[in-house]
């Protein structure tokens, strides 16, 4: 089963002068694969991030997720029900509690089912149950990046999209969110795909692509970023 299809992505700017950041993507992720993708800072690893989560437009070329081609469809729709997002900044509401903070894609979406059960279910899975009615400004870094993974699994979405997820973390703090982040993901049958610089991470996933001079391709030996 696929999950995601890019084909020839393409996108540039204008301004501050023309420049052409994605020269033809071509991308296709299959159910419950874990895909990484590496790249120099600038190589335009977020842009195509999101895009492929429906927050940004191609300038060209087609995406269809779930097999949906996204030029015909509601993408609030499609964020809200088949996707979860994990970013770097966590983007919490630090004065909500710990358990707001992991059923707002639930409420939003309006979804019909005992949210404060899920939410407590989440929160223990990621080691965080015992700071649920906790406000989140006063989790730790670390703690902070588990509820935005708990967050994002929430609506049950088909495809995971994480961004630098542990940009902001040291190395053995990042290391315990990534083997989360891929073990709750295999244990729910998600896909995901992952944008980072540590390649460490990247070959914990099933497949690893590295994005240069606006493509992607595979890699096939040993790189430095």
């Amino acid at each position: 089963m696929t999950v995601l299809i890019a084909k020839n992505l393409k996108k540039s700017f204008s301004s501050p002068h023309q420049i052409e950041l994605l020269k033809g993507i071509n991308l296709t992720i299959s159910h419950q694969e874990s895909l990484a993708i590496v790249g120099k800072s600038g190589a335009g690893k977020s842009t195509l991030m999101h895009i492929l989560g429906t927050l940004d437009t191609p300038s060209e070329g087609e995406l269809i997720i779930n097999g949906v081609n996204t030029e015909e469809a509601n993408c609030y729709t499609i964020r809200k029900k088949k996707l979860g997002f994990v970013f770097q900044s966590h983007y919490l509401l630090e004065n909500y509690s710990v358990i707001e903070n992991v059923i707002l894609p639930a409420k939003i979406a309006r979804m019909r089912f005992n949210k404060q059960k899920l939410g407590l279910r989440l929160l223990s899975a990621v080691g965080l149950l015992e700071h649920a009615y906790l406000p989140v400004k006063f989790l730790s870094g670390g703690e902070k990046q588990r509820l935005a993974i708990a967050r994002a699994l929430c609506n049950n979405p088909d495809l995971i999209l994480a961004d630098e997820p542990t940009g902001s973390l040291d190395s053995f703090h990042a290391e315990m969110v990534y083997d989360l982040l891929l073990r709750l993901v295999k244990e729910q049958g998600k896909s995901i795909v992952i944008v980072t610089h540590d390649l460490k991470a990247a070959h914990l996933c099933d497949r690893m692509l590295i994005l240069k001079d606006g493509f992607l391709s595979e890699v096939t030996n040993t790189i430095n970023l």
